[in-house]
C-alpha cells in the first residue's frame, strides 16, 4: 500500500514536470520561437525579409534589417547532436570608433531594458580605464575590455556585447540563447552518463 502511494506521487511529479517542460515558452527572435529545425526556422526568417547567405561551420547565415539597423548578419546555430535550433546571433554593422560602437550598444541596451527590464551588467576594462575614445576602442580591439549586458528572461538569456571583427573594426553582437532547448539537450547528455 505504501509503495503504491509513493509510486502515485512520483507519477504525479513526473507528469507535472513533463507538462511544464512542454508548456515552457521558447525565446523569440523577430517574433519567432527558437524551436524546430534550422531549416524550418530559417524559412520563417526568410519570410520576415532576411536573405539566406549560406552555411559556415554549422551555422546558417542570413542578412537583413534587424532592430532598426540595416545589413545585420544573423547566425542560426543548432546543437551538435541534433538539428534543433538553440541560439540566434545578430551581428550589427561594423564600426571603427568608440563613439559609434558605444552608441549602437547603448541604444540597443535601452531598447532591451524597455522590453525586458534591468539586465545583469559587466562593463569593464582590463587595468586602468583608458582616458580617450581612441584608447578605449584600441582596448576593445585588443580584448582588453568586456562589455556584456545579460537579460534573463522567461524563455532563456539575451546577451548584448561588443567584439572585435578584425584589426580595425568591431561590432555589437546580440545572442539569443533558448533555455528549453538547452535543458532538453542537457537532460539527454545526463541520461548518456
Amino acid at each position: 500500500m505504501q509503495m503504491k502511494k509513493y509510486l502515485t506521487i512520483l507519477i504525479c511529479i513526473l507528469t507535472t514536470t513533463f507538462c511544464y517542460a512542454q508548456d515552457a515558452p521558447h525565446l523569440k527572435f523577430k517574433g519567432i520561437p527558437l524551436t524546430g529545425t534550422a531549416t524550418s526556422f530559417v524559412e520563417k526568417l526568410k519570410s520576415k525579409g532576411l536573405t539566406y547567405l549560406g552555411e559556415s561551420k554549422g551555422i546558417v547565415l542570413l542578412k537583413g534589417d534587424f532592430a532598426g539597423f540595416k545589413d545585420c548578419t544573423i547566425g542560426v546555430s543548432t546543437f551538435e547532436s541534433s538539428d534543433q535550433v538553440c541560439k540566434v546571433t545578430a551581428i550589427f554593422p561594423q564600426r571603427e570608433t568608440w563613439g559609434t560602437i558605444t552608441d549602437d550598444y547603448n541604444n540597443l541596451k535601452s531598447l532591451l531594458v524597455d522590453k525586458y527590464g534591468t539586465p545583469e551588467v559587466s562593463e569593464t576594462f582590463s587595468g586602468i580605464e583608458p582616458y580617450s575614445d581612441f584608447t578605449k576602442f584600441y582596448a576593445l580591439l585588443n580584448d582588453e575590455c568586456n562589455f556584456l549586458s545579460t537579460f534573463h528572461v522567461e524563455g532563456g538569456d539575451i546577451q548584448l556585447t561588443m567584439r572585435k571583427m578584425d584589426n580595425k573594426k568591431a561590432s555589437v553582437i546580440l545572442n539569443y540563447l533558448d533555455k528549453v532547448n538547452g535543458e532538453i539537450v542537457k537532460k539527454k547528455a545526463i541520461d548518456d552518463l
